[in-house]
């Protein structure tokens, strides 16, 4: 009743209007803080709080960007010695996505990030706590191929969906996910080739495709009985499905092509 009652005045509504207008023409993603002039123009504009999505290929603008953005694109060729630092990202942040060469260390992605991608330059982690504890899904380049423990991922306890890029090939024990799991796919031209020994929680598993999996390495006795989606790009022998008939909470299943 009482946003009725605001919203049919027209002063209010006008005003409202007026800030939706300037969020939708400033909060673009591809405001690229490449350069100092660009930076200072930026700055100089009264709109800029206005920006909630940043791309940057440049360190020394990092203590520049706004501390209530919510989405930080860091591009290629960003090379920080200040990702070591605590506090440095804004800890408003939801989205943060990295495409740079940088050491993480622990506390330098803030805990409000909630969707968080490496892509395939050369990230490395200082240690096995860096991960925020609110994060839901996780997004690994193409290139990642280190090795994950039961302490990678133990902060992160929302964690719903994991994507493995096309380079990893490193075997997963169990508990090493998170029971919070419930989502997790492998790359198009995965290397992939190790035993599954998935968390008992996983509900959606995908492979785009298994040029490289071993009927032998799959079987009812890896897959989680809790899935419900399971989905393939292209399986090279029929074999190596037959398990399928035995997952008993399976609801959806997708299949691209079968070569043999």
């Amino acid at each position: 009743i009482l946003f009725y009652k605001i919203w049919k005045n027209i002063l209010i509504r006008k005003v409202i209007f007026e800030h939706l207008a300037l969020f939708k023409l400033y909060n673009i993603s591809y405001l690229n803080l490449n350069s100092e002039p660009f930076l200072n123009h930026l700055l100089s504009n009264e709109n800029y709080y206005y920006c909630k999505s940043f791309v940057i290929n440049n360190s020394s603008f990092l203590n520049d960007i706004p501390n209530d953005i919510d989405k930080l694109n860091i591009k290629p060729y960003f090379i920080s010695t200040q990702m070591d630092k605590r506090n440095v990202l804004p800890s408003s942040l939801i989205t943060l996505k990295i495409i740079g060469s940088c050491i993480i260390y622990n506390n330098s992605i803030p805990d409000s990030v909630q969707f968080l991608s490496f892509e395939d330059f050369n990230i490395k982690f200082a240690n096995e706590h860096f991960l925020p504890s609110n994060l839901k899904t996780i997004s690994f380049g193409q290139l990642y191929n280190k090795p994950f423990n039961s302490r990678t991922f133990k902060k992160c306890t929302q964690l719903k969906s994991i994507y493995l890029g096309r380079d990893y090939n490193q075997v997963i024990e169990p508990n090493t996910f998170p029971n919070s799991l419930e989502e997790l796919n492998f790359s198009e031209d995965s290397l992939f080739n190790q035993p599954l020994k998935f968390n008992y929680t996983l509900k959606y598993l995908q492979f785009k495709d298994l040029v490289h999996y071993g009927g032998n390495l799959m079987s009812i006795y890896t897959i989680p009985s809790s899935l419900e989606t399971l989905v393939f790009g292209e399986v090279y022998e029929a074999s190596y499905i037959g398990f399928i008939r035995s997952l008993k909470n399976l609801k959806t299943l997708k299949i691209g092509k079968i070569y043999h």
